[in-house]
């Protein structure tokens, strides 16, 4: 992974961001999206990969050398993009690669995408943020609390972040409007949900 990495002006550190970019919020660095394939043999030792498209199928740019500009090819080596040729769909390294790469191989951005919780007109909303200047965006209203809670691969809890490899992420939401029927509590109806987010290719240098 090309760590740090400098997205929308923040810089992240780690794959895992604990209480990035507020108390409470996280931010995941990751290689994520896109539609793009290599369209010529990469061979290790090579600075540049040719790719079947510089954008996605709504004709947002995948690629760029701003925001967008740390990509990960085949899901095992991380690079940075120096410079694009338009016509040829030619991507220029920061480095060579260090594995060969056949035609086909995906080719992701790596983004740093951010969660956190957060009142937005009044109301307690999950909100998402790419980083990419279009600020974080509602994903869900009535969100009262987001939890996560990390764990290195033996289950046991950590805040260290290159020893991160689970990420439990606790989510509770309530109803809108209250239940005259409830009794004995303000009123209104939760549901509280976890799930267990087991990160990819944590420990890898590449």
């Amino acid at each position: 992974m090309v760590l740090p990495v400098t997205i929308g002006g923040r810089t992240f550190n780690n794959v895992v961001n604990l209480n990035t970019p507020a108390a409470g919020a996280l931010t995941i660095v990751s290689a994520t999206g896109g539609t793009a394939t290599l369209t010529t043999l990469a061979t290790a030792g090579q600075n540049q990969v040719v790719v079947s498209t510089l954008t996605d199928t709504q004709g947002n740019s995948l690629f760029d050398t701003g925001n967008r500009r740390y990509i990960c090819i085949g899901g095992l080596e991380s690079h940075t993009i120096t410079s694009i040729d338009g016509p040829t769909r030619t991507i220029t390294l920061n480095g060579t690669l260090l594995f060969g790469h056949l035609v086909g191989a995906p080719v992701f951005t790596i983004k740093a995408l951010s969660y956190q919780v957060a009142v937005v007109d009044g109301t307690s909303t999950l909100l998402r943020d790419e980083n990419l200047g279009n600020g974080p965006q509602p994903q869900a209203e009535h969100i009262e609390n987001l939890q996560f809670t990390t764990f290195d691969g033996n289950g046991n809890p950590t805040v260290n972040p290159p020893a991160i490899r689970v990420i439990r992420a606790s989510l509770r939401a309530r109803t809108a409007v209250q239940d005259p029927e409830l009794k004995g509590t303000d009123g209104y109806r939760r549901r509280e949900i976890a799930s267990n987010i087991h990160l990819k290719n944590m420990g890898i240098t590449p």
